[in-house]
């Protein structure tokens, strides 16, 4: 599930901004379990949710990371596509693409 409080900070990508007129910017997943797990961890603590600031972990065969403030997703470890990010069961997570290159001249 796509992480529907993902902040406009946390959405940016390093591209240009022609790209992101046609949809492309950090969606993030795991919503619901980041959502459930910071609104648990407020009650386990007795504090406001508004109050808190977070990172939940969302470990299973998939995998992200997510920074909560007050209650909303500010950003997090996945991108355009739950490819990007931490490494997971079934995907690779994040490979810098400078790897090809270095591999190339080795």
């Amino acid at each position: 599930m796509k992480n529907p409080s993902l902040q406009c900070f946390g959405e940016c990508q390093p591209i240009p901004c022609q790209w992101t007129e046609l949809g492309i910017r950090r969606y993030g997943f795991h919503g619901t379990s980041h959502q459930y797990c910071s609104q648990r961890a407020a009650e386990l603590l007795g504090k406001p949710l508004e109050s808190l600031k977070m990172v939940i972990c969302h470990l299973g065969n998939g995998a992200s990371l997510s920074a909560v403030k007050g209650g909303k997703s500010i950003d997090t470890t996945m991108g355009f596509t739950p490819l990007e990010g931490l490494m997971m069961g079934t995907r690779s997570g994040t490979i810098n693409p400078v790897i090809l290159i270095y591999l190339e001249r080795e």
